[in-house]
């Protein structure tokens, strides 16, 4: 009888266990093959937006952060319901394709707390500009800030005007560094780039260092690739949301009980559903 029992509860966590999972579709559609029951997402990818303008006698210049969707970084999510838990998996995007929330819970659980989503504003920077007018009296322009070429043209462009600018670090693209537990382009959770801070430094042509403006922004780094992962073990309430904003993950919560309390329920509740008739 026990080791019908313990057979029976071999069979138990594996049915109950459930997935939460991203697939890689940049280049294939052989999801299409197959009934969809899951969500396209892209993941982001930043364009600096440089803008400035000449009120004599000082330039107000602005650092913002443009995010859209890398049409190279496709992916599909696909979530595989458990055998024995009643669960509600859900992502949304936006109109851009872009992650906005993913959400992961048993509906016997709790519904995950309500998050705060922070917005990712402009910085502005002013700076003296004693002398004659510049030709141009505004400046607009967008870049990919891992594009060392367009980005020493932009360099440039400001120099005709008066202006200096450093960027640090100097960004550079590279090969993308993969979850450990890729495999066959499956990965378990929903993916994300981590961002990375870039310092924007301005001064005016013959200007001394005191005098320079620094404005920091973060934009998603292209060459790390990041899992979080969602899925759940069988008989074990667990709640798991993220929060993004345009693709940028900015919250998460988890709520799962103790390790302690599930080794001492689990096998508690996989014998109630067995004589209860649960199955």
């Amino acid at each position: 009888m026990i080791a019908r029992l313990l057979c029976l509860g071999l069979l138990l966590v594996a049915a109950g266990c459930s997935e939460f999972d991203s697939f890689d579709a940049t280049h294939t559609e052989r999801l299409q093959t197959r009934p969809l029951y899951g969500q396209y997402y892209y993941l982001p990818e930043g364009r600096i937006h440089l803008t400035g303008k000449y009120a004599a006698p000082s330039w107000t210049v602005t650092v913002d952060v443009d995010l859209l969707a890398d049409p190279a970084a496709r992916f599909y999510f696909r979530p595989d319901n458990s055998f024995l838990d009643d669960v509600d998996d859900r992502i949304t995007v936006n109109g851009k394709g872009l992650l906005d929330t993913a959400t992961s819970a048993t509906t016997s659980s709790s519904p995950p707390a309500a998050l705060t989503i922070a917005q990712m504003s402009p910085v502005s920077v002013t700076l003296d500009a004693p002398g004659a007018a510049p030709e141009k009296a505004s400046f607009n322009y967008s870049f990919d800030p891992f594009d060392a070429d367009k980005a020493d043209r932009v360099r440039q462009e400001l120099a005709k005007l008066g202006l200096r600018m450093k960027m640090a670090p100097s960004l550079e693209k590279g090969p993308t560094r993969q979850p450990v537990y890729e495999k066959e382009g499956k990965y378990p959770g929903i993916l994300f780039r981590p961002v990375v801070p870039v310092r924007f430094t301005f001064r005016v042509k013959d200007a001394s260092a005191l005098e320079e403006q620094q404005a920091q922004v973060c934009v998603p780094d292209p060459r790390t690739l990041l899992a979080f992962d969602m899925n759940r073990a069988p008989l074990i309430p667990r709640v798991a949301e993220v929060q993004f904003r345009d693709g940028i993950l900015i919250s998460s919560h988890v709520n799962k009980p103790s390790i302690g309390t599930a080794i001492i329920t689990v096998p508690l509740q996989m014998i109630h559903t067995v004589f209860t008739g649960g199955l």
